[in-house]
C-alpha cells in the first residue's frame, strides 16, 4: 500500500475463521455470486471488531482514524468556506489535507479512504463535478452549490463516507494478504485484483454496513442550532464561523445546548466533537443498544 512498513496481516483468532470462509469462494466460479462475497465481508468486519474490542491498540487503526478525523474536520471548514476550483482539486485537497504523511499501514488506509469518500460523494451527487467545474459563474447562475463553500449536506456525507471507507480499506488491504494463501496460484491475482478494486462488491459492502454507525454532525448540530438548511456549511455558524474554527472547533468543545447558530455548538464544532465516537463506532467499539457482544453493531 505504499508504506514503509511491511504488512504481515492478522492471523489466529477470528482472522482464521475469515480465511477458512474466504476458501470457499473462487474468482473463476463464484465472481457474480453477491451472497458469498457479503458473507466473507461480514465475517472480516467481525473479526475486525472483535480484535478491536480485545485490544482497541490493535493495528494502530484507531488512532490514525482519529488524527485524520480530526484534519478532515479542519478541512471540512476550509471547504464550507470556498469551493474547490474542480472535482479533481477537491479530491487532490481531501487525499492531501486528511491523508497526512505516515508511514504505517493504518496511515495509508486513512489516505485511501479521503479520496475513496470523495469519489463516493462526487458518484451519489453526479451534478456536483460538473457544478465545480462551472467554478464561480455557475455559482452565480444558480448551476452550482449555493454560497460561498460546498453545501452542508455534501460535507456531511465526505464526514461519513471518510470513516466508512477507511474500514473498508483496511478490511481489503486483509485480504489482499489472506487471499494469495486462500486461492490457487494460478487464480491468485485475479483475485487480489476483484477484491482490491474499490469499486468491488467486498468493499462496498463493508461501506454500506458501517457507514449508518457513524453520527451526522449536520443532524447532531441540528437539535441544537436548529434545521440544516441547504446554504453553505459556513451558513450554519453565521459571523462567528471564526470564533467557532479558532475556539470551540480547535479545541473540540462546544457552548452549551440552547446557543445559537453564530456559536460553538454549530456543526463544525459537533463534526470534531464527534469525531471519537465516529471512529469507536466503526470499530465496534460502540455498539448499538441491545447489540450482543462479538456482533456487528
Amino acid at each position: 500500500m505504499g508504506t514503509s512498513t511491511a504488512w504481515p496481516g492478522p492471523r489466529g483468532g477470528p482472522w482464521s475463521t475469515a480465511r477458512r470462509q474466504l476458501t470457499q469462494w473462487r474468482p473463476d466460479r463464484d465472481r457474480g455470486r453477491a451472497e458469498l462475497l457479503d458473507g466473507i465481508a461480514e465475517r472480516y468486519l467481525r473479526a475486525l471488531h472483535q480484535t478491536l474490542r480485545d485490544d482497541p491498540s490493535a493495528f494502530g487503526l484507531r488512532d490514525a482514524a482519529r488524527a485524520a478525523g480530526e484534519r478532515l474536520t479542519d478541512t471540512l471548514g476550509s471547504l464550507a468556506t470556498q469551493c474547490p476550483a474542480s472535482a479533481e482539486a477537491l479530491l487532490a485537497r481531501l487525499a492531501t489535507e486528511v491523508g497526512g504523511d505516515g508511514g504505517t499501514v493504518a496511515d495509508a488506509v486513512t489516505r485511501a479512504a479521503a479520496l475513496a469518500a470523495g469519489r463516493a460523494a462526487l458518484e451519489r451527487h453526479p451534478t456536483l463535478r460538473a457544478d465545480l467545474s462551472d467554478g464561480a459563474e455557475g455559482r452565480n447562475d444558480g448551476r452550482a452549490p449555493a454560497g460561498p463553500g460546498l453545501p452542508s449536506d455534501i460535507l456531511c456525507l465526505l464526514y461519513r463516507l471518510f470513516f466508512a471507507e477507511t474500514v473498508a480499506g483496511f478490511l481489503r488491504s486483509v485480504v489482499a494478504e489472506h487471499i494469495t494463501l486462500a486461492v490457487p496460484p494460478l487464480l491468485a491475482i485475479d483475485a487480489v485484483g476483484w477484491f482490491a478494486d474499490p469499486d468491488g462488491r467486498f468493499a462496498e459492502f463493508v461501506a454500506e454496513r458501517v457507514e449508518p454507525l457513524v453520527p451526522d454532525p449536520c443532524e447532531a448540530a441540528a437539535g441544537v442550532v436548529g434545521p440544516v438548511g441547504g446554504g453553505g456549511f459556513g451558513d450554519l455558524v453565521g459571523d462567528a464561523f471564526g470564533d467557532v474554527v479558532g475556539g470551540a472547533f480547535g479545541s473540540g468543545e462546544a457552548d452549551e445546548p440552547g446557543a445559537g447558530a453564530a456559536s460553538g455548538a454549530g456543526v463544525l464544532a459537533t463534526a470534531r466533537r464527534l469525531v471519537p465516537t465516529a471512529v469507536d463506532r466503526v470499530l465496534g467499539l460502540i455498539t448499538e443498544p441491545g447489540g450482543e457482544e462479538g456482533e456487528v453493531a
